[in-house]
């Protein structure tokens, strides 16, 4: 890009008036995916989801798709519960003729309850011009929103022929899916407001009772869903190897209070590995976990445990080498009840822990005053210890951090060689404006700085933990940079692979993994527009 259109795109300002840019590609070949891609965070506002599937839609039908299901994936992408949901309330709406084609994946990468956002009255389909308003939506007559009602029934249908399903294996002995785990109750919140169970009922050509008896109870156990034996005071049939990674965590003081004993020799085993006791961690984030050690001010064995789960599932997904975490604890951070925070000290702590080599164990915490910092070896607690005594709160200084490792670097003579080849900028992405350098955004700033001193500037993965702002840190022709987001570390398995690097070759192979075949096999008949 030239300097002209460079500055005819730097357009937009951080919230501490850095000068950033309105869009991640001027060429407009792939701005509405990278921007999905970068902002698909909590914080994202629904009209600006909206505005980004919009733009990816024009851009490829199928990419969009995939985009949604990676946001959506609660084990291999993003885990983004609300903001997945919404993404495929939207592509129903708008897009329904493709959207027939991956119904039936939408539990696979999700959860069954989420199919019951698409049930009548959830989804209110009886007023068109609301339809509009609420989506965003290009509906362009009653005929339209009557085949959409059509399609909803579709999707109770698709449920309720899943229990019957199951219903069967079960009588056979085979296994079931989780779809009588996540159906509704009867009489829940959900429930009472939008009769679902009812609907369900209708579906199945039964009544509440019958769905109930014959149905919902039977499966659950069937299952061995755990909240069924703890309302049946059945405590001692608890797997505790088997309990789910968000069930454990919601439950733990429910174990430890009613079924203490077997509880608390289940925990003891997990720290000796030569034992069978394991412990789940699948459809966890890893900042719930930091949370807990952050509010209870220790870790207790089952929190250590799944923490380790998650490090060596990073570990095990490619090699981490060279790599410096920067972790932002500016006071933007805190918002949002610190998640953000928490999200980058997380990560941090993961890519400090999982790279190999002279950088293990290396973060860089930056607000007014970045500082560097060897995280030791040791429990979960003792290593969160070790960044939370570093300062946090100010701004978000990051052209001081780059000073830091310049500074180091010339100060102990270390050549290209001995420096960080690569550094993961965690924040979200709301830098200070550069001082005394008149209208240049951190990153031209950033490569003016390592030219000036001789070394050859690391790649740089802007991680971004907010999807509340609206700019950009760089654009997709900056050489050398990657756009990243969310709070999961799966992420990292696009940066682990490959030789190209590069926002658009990190979300193609996010979109391009096999783990998302069948979605594309679903919409084969479509063109990339």
């Amino acid at each position: 890009m030239s300097k002209f259109a460079k500055a005819m795109n730097a357009s937009a300002l951080t919230w501490n008036g850095a000068l950033s840019y309105a869009s991640p590609d001027p060429s407009g070949n792939i701005n509405g995916r990278v921007a999905l891609f970068f902002k698909g965070a909590r914080g994202l506002n629904v009209p600006r989801l909206y505005e980004y599937l919009r733009e990816c839609v024009r851009e490829s039908i199928v990419d969009t798709f995939l985009l949604a299901f990676h946001l959506r994936d609660c084990r291999g992408g993003k885990g983004e519960r609300e903001l997945g949901r919404r993404a495929l309330v939207w592509l129903f709406i708008n897009r329904p003729v493709e959207f027939r084609k991956v119904l039936h994946l939408l539990s696979e990468y999700g959860r069954w309850d989420d199919l019951l956002q698409f049930f009548p009255g959830v989804l209110d389909l009886t007023d068109l011009d609301k339809v509009r308003s609420n989506y965003s939506a290009d509906v362009p007559s009653q005929d339209h929103l009557a085949n959409l009602k059509v399609l909803q029934q579709e999707v109770v249908d698709l449920v309720a022929s899943q229990l019957s399903s199951d219903v069967a294996n079960m009588t056979d002995g085979k296994p079931v899916s989780l779809c009588a785990k996540w159906t509704p109750t009867e009489r829940d919140s959900l429930d009472r407001k939008f009769g679902v169970f009812k609907t369900l009922a209708r579906a199945l050509h039964t009544s509440p009772r019958n769905l109930r008896q014959m149905y919902n109870t039977p499966l659950r156990e069937y299952l061995r869903v755990v909240e069924g034996f703890m309302c049946s005071g059945r405590w001692d049939t608890i797997d505790y190897n088997k309990v789910p990674s968000q069930c454990m965590r919601r439950l733990k003081k429910s174990f430890e209070k009613h079924d203490s004993e077997r509880f608390a020799a289940w925990r003891a085993e997990l720290q000796h590995p030569e034992t069978s006791a394991k412990v789940n961690a699948g459809a966890m984030h890893p900042h719930e976990l930091i949370r807990e050690v952050r509010t209870k001010n220790f870790a207790d064995p089952v929190t250590e445990a799944q923490y380790n789960v998650i490090r060596d599932q990073v570990r095990q997904a490619g090699s981490l080498k060279d790599c410096v975490a920067v972790v932002d604890t500016s006071s933007s951070m805190e918002c949002m009840n610190s998640v953000p925070l928490d999200v980058a000290v997380t990560m941090g702590l993961l890519i400090s822990d999982a790279v190999q080599g002279d950088f293990h164990g290396h973060v860089i915490t930056f607000n007014n005053v970045p500082k560097f910092t060897v995280v030791p070896d040791g429990g979960l607690y003792d290593r969160w210890s070790t960044i939370r005594r570093m300062e946090w709160g100010g701004s978000t200084n990051l052209e001081g951090t780059f000073n830091l490792i310049l500074q180091r670097g010339k100060e102990c003579k270390l050549t290209d060689e001995d420096m960080p080849k690569r550094l993961f900028i965690i924040s979200d992405m709301q830098f200070n404006h550069v001082e005394g350098y008149g209208n240049v955004t951190n990153m031209e700033r950033i490569n003016e700085m390592y030219q000036k001193e001789g070394y050859t500037r690391p790649q740089i993965v802007f991680w971004n933990v907010n999807g509340s702002s609206t700019d950009f840190p760089v654009t997709v022709d900056e050489n050398g940079t990657a756009m990243i987001s969310g709070f999961s570390p799966s992420i990292l398995k696009s940066l682990l692979s490959g030789d190209e690097f590069s926002t658009e070759s990190v979300l193609r192979k996010a979109l391009d993994d096999s783990r998302y075949d069948k979605v594309r096999e679903a919409l084969g008949g479509f063109e990339l527009l």
